[in-house]
């Protein structure tokens, strides 16, 4: 008993002197280790501070453009640019370009706002049928300001297997042979009839984002809604920012902005040759790669209609007694789900195309229709594309 006891004893001393020995090693290590990494990043801190610089050395701006936060806490609102109109001369900045210890003087006007059209869709050719005709419901659901906003728009699309030719005098598509409107117009509270058919020919499928009314052969969409994104107008002497911060290296896709970039006048690509041709002005344009957050959001509901009623729509078109069948129709719920914004705009970046070689439909690039101003400034156009 006493031999088995004082083994026990031993036992332990041993092991309790291999626990004092570790802790005796590790805990110095442990404490140089801890003391190099603060040196570490105390030096990375330090030459941070010592390099960092932001995008001006100095900023010029307009008299009383500056919020009293601003010039409280000596800082620049990042979107210093959103609300910014006039501003110096053109006398002035060759003045501010002569000074010997000025690099770099890189200008920015901004015009306005400028409102092109979006038209987001959905992809629902997993769920759908490109071999018959098909009745879609469509309700999009527009939330913003935490919710406290609502819109919902009701539309109807009707996806035919064969190809569709639009008809000037019916202001419609048709099933090409037939001629009978296939679109709805609605003249009270009913909602629209979209309609979308198939093709082989991908001149006719190229623009399937932009109204027109044929897809590939495989592909069923249904639009989201008609959207309005809100895009700041702005002049930049695009040799300059490329100096000043590079901005000819942040290009993912297109090509960049020369000095000769301005204002285009291309031909309009109507949707029927029926129509009268006329030219369109389009601005050049650099896109961001991602939206910032917005409160903003879509839900979006695709519900599909009883299949006897598409077959009646495709041979009767959109004769009143199908349309008061629409909103009563049995539905079966094929699509329910949230579409963030950021959705929209990869869309809306994949929908235009700047090349210059790309002379197609006036919608493939950023078209000036419509320019809004704010601010008691007046531009004078130097020549035909430039102010």
């Amino acid at each position: 008993m006493f031999k088995l006891a004082a083994a026990y004893i031993r036992g332990n001393i041993k092991r309790c002197l291999a626990m004092l020995l570790s802790l005796t090693l590790t805990v110095p290590i442990f404490v140089a280790l801890s003391a190099n990494l603060g040196t570490q990043q105390l030096k990375t801190i330090q030459t941070l501070n010592q390099n960092w610089r932001g995008a001006y050395d100095i900023l010029v701006r307009p008299p009383n453009s500056a919020l009293p936060l601003e010039a409280e806490k000596n800082i620049v609102r990042p979107s210093f640019l959103s609300n910014t109109y006039g501003g110096i001369t053109l006398p002035q900045l060759d003045t501010i370009r002569s000074l010997t210890q000025v690099e770099v003087a890189a200008p920015i006007a901004i015009i306005g706002q400028i409102y092109p059209t979006l038209f987001p869709y959905s992809d629902v050719s997993a769920l759908t049928s490109t071999d018959q005709p098909t009745l879609l419901n469509v309700k999009t659901n527009t939330l913003s300001r935490n919710g406290r906003y609502q819109k919902t728009t009701d539309s109807f699309v009707f996806l035919s297997p064969d190809r569709l030719c639009f008809d000037p005098e019916l202001a419609s598509y048709t099933n090409c042979t037939e001629k009978k409107p296939l679109n709805h117009i609605p003249t009270q509270n009913e909602p629209p009839v979209f309609s979308y058919g198939h093709t082989t020919d991908p001149e006719e499928t190229k623009h399937l984002t932009t109204g027109t009314a044929n897809l590939p052969p495989a592909q069923n969409i249904v639009p989201i809604g008609l959207n309005y994104l809100p895009l700041t107008w702005a002049a930049i002497d695009p040799v300059a920012e490329a100096q000043l911060i590079g901005l000819d290296k942040s290009i993912s896709r297109g090509q960049y902005l020369t000095a000769k970039s301005g204002i285009q006048t291309l031909p309009y690509e109507t949707l029927s040759p029926e129509l009268p041709t006329s030219t369109q002005r389009i601005l050049p344009a650099i896109l961001t790669a991602r939206m910032p957050a917005v409160d903003l959001k879509y839900h979006l509901e695709v519900k599909q209609l009883e299949p006897q009623l598409a077959q009646l729509w495709k041979h009767e078109g959109a004769s009143e007694t199908l349309v008061t069948k629409l909103s009563s129709a049995p539905q079966n719920t094929l699509i329910e789900k949230d579409i963030p914004l950021n959705y929209l705009w990869q869309q809306f970046q994949n929908q235009f195309s700047f090349s210059p070689q790309n002379l197609h439909h006036n919608d493939d690039k950023i078209a000036l229709t419509q320019l809004d101003r704010i601010g008691d400034v007046t531009y004078r156009a130097k020549s035909e594309n430039h102010l």
